[in-house]
């Protein structure tokens, strides 16, 4: 991407536990953990593309990032967030938000 507010492909391509490699422009940055997701690379520089291809495959991090994507995924999923409000509205119902 050379802009961008958003981008479904990087939800898309997580989906499948597959990194991938985006311009750092926009709210993409918001989707993509550096090096643990996936790799954020100056717009329109091939040079950083390449050396975060490079990079990927020379440090093995095919065999690492499908695991921490799907990790980060499970932090943003429907179900983590029913229990995060599950476990505010037990706080609350406690009177543990009493001032």
């Amino acid at each position: 991407y050379t802009s961008a507010t958003q981008s479904g492909i990087v939800q898309l391509a997580h989906g499948f536990h597959k990194p991938v490699v985006v311009g750092n422009v926009g709210g993409i940055p918001e989707a993509v953990e550096q090096e643990r997701t996936g790799y954020l690379v100056p717009p329109r520089n091939p040079e950083a593309i390449a050396k975060a291809v490079i990079h990927f495959f020379s440090s093995r991090a095919g065999f690492t990032m499908p695991g921490q994507i799907e990790a980060s995924l499970r932090g943003r999923s429907w179900d983590h967030l029913a229990e995060t409000g599950e476990t505010i509205g037990r706080f609350v119902a406690s009177d543990g938000g009493a001032a």
